[in-house]
């Protein structure tokens, strides 16, 4: 890519960015893919790209709305649920954007996570069932790894999720969230207006995508 190129990818890039900064407040989904937690996913790696500490408290305070907002009725899914917003705190931990304690943090989804029987779901997708899940159990295990910490998952459960996916002929290992979402290409002709806002073919996507392309 020429110059002239990536003078012209970066003012896009800009736009998206304009666009997602004043919209991410009308967003009610909390979750990964479609929401919140997404969009603060991306303004993370914007701010560290950028070095512009605004982006970084602008996704602060989405982390925030979220926390605040996590209720006992949400699904455990990965795309609206708890696993969603789990893995991507985790992902945040584990690269340096957030400061804490991982248990401390995500102790109580942990448990709600849990609650759930593997060995009784019958729905293995990623997005809603037992991949999704397991997708984020592996980040978490491999994060508390990294900090010498205590295993935030009892071995029965582990076993249980292991047995399950076995039996549904998934992966030994399974895929990073980021690798399943449809984005399309930044170009002059994209109408990113009408596009929704998350990570899934949407603007944070989109952005995400162009930063590390």
């Amino acid at each position: 890519m020429n110059t002239k190129d990536k003078i012209k990818a970066y003012d896009l890039l800009q736009r998206v960015v304009n666009h997602l900064t004043i919209q991410s407040l009308t967003v009610y989904d909390l979750g990964l893919l479609n929401g919140k937690m997404g969009i603060a996913f991306f303004f993370y790696h914007y701010a560290r790209y950028q070095k512009e500490p605004l982006y970084e408290v602008l996704a602060g305070n989405l982390i925030e709305e979220i926390c605040d907002n996590i209720h006992d009725n949400m699904p455990v899914t990965i795309d609206k649920g708890l696993c969603g917003i789990a893995w991507g705190i985790c992902a945040l931990l584990e690269q340096d954007f957030l400061d804490g304690d991982a248990d401390e943090v995500l102790n109580d989804i942990d448990h709600k996570i849990m609650e759930r029987d593997p060995m009784r779901m019958t729905d293995f997708s990623f997005r809603t069932g037992l991949e999704g899940i397991r997708s984020y159990v592996q980040a978490r295990i491999l994060l508390a790894q990294k900090e010498q910490a205590v295993c935030p998952f009892d071995n029965m459960y582990v076993y249980a999720l292991n047995k399950s996916a076995q039996k549904a002929g998934l992966p030994l290992r399974s895929v990073s969230p980021l690798d399943t979402i449809n984005v399309p290409e930044l170009s002059e002709t994209t109408d990113f207006l009408k596009l929704p806002l998350g990570l899934d073919g949407g603007c944070a996507g989109l952005a995400l995508k162009t930063l590390y392309r």
